[in-house]
């Protein structure tokens, strides 16, 4: 698809154009190529038209907040993790190539999201998954220690929190490029 204003190639599905910021209506024919429109046209936009176009831009790659709260918190829990488990008295748990490589996944996946890139939201819906079936595992298993609810409470929590974080980013994929 061709961007009626400067005549670029952009992705069909795209709302904005990649080159110039102007929008693109996908349900249309380009209204004007480059080729039909002067040099000096084409290069001397108005001031209305060089700002229109820029709040296209602006407001087409805005980050929305949730993806913007989970990137910093999670990032921060991560970071906190990691001190915690090296003060503590196992900071072998870090050399455990299971959970060391979720965590790694997870960190390599917020800085996709971050650039609102759709890899990264896909990624984070398999490390997602994979992270309910380790938690899933634990809970089978007895990994988790005592028996009392306050000992599942947690693990509870943080499972539910994933299906959460799973089906938003299943089910929202127009903010990602």
């Amino acid at each position: 698809m061709n961007c009626p204003l400067c005549g670029s190639e952009n992705v069909q599905r795209s709302k904005f154009c990649r080159s110039c910021g102007a929008p693109l209506d996908s349900s249309a024919e380009p209204k004007v190529t480059g080729a039909s429109v002067p040099a000096a046209a084409r290069s001397e936009p108005t001031p209305t038209m060089e700002r229109t176009s820029s709040q296209a831009l602006l407001s087409s790659r805005r980050r929305p907040g949730c993806i913007t709260a989970y990137v910093v918190l999670f990032g921060l829990f991560a970071i906190l993790l990691i001190i915690a488990t090296l003060l503590s008295s196992q900071p072998q748990r870090l050399l455990d190539p299971f959970a060391a490589g979720l965590l790694l996944a997870r960190l390599i996946v917020l800085t996709g999201l971050w650039r609102m890139k759709n890899w990264a939201r896909i990624a984070l819906i398999v490390v997602e998954s994979f992270s309910l079936l380790q938690r899933a595992v634990l809970a089978i298993t007895g990994g988790y220690s005592g028996a009392g609810w306050t000992d599942l409470a947690a693990p509870l929590f943080s499972a539910a929190l994933s299906v959460v974080v799973i089906y938003w980013f299943a089910t929202h994929r127009a903010p990602f490029d």
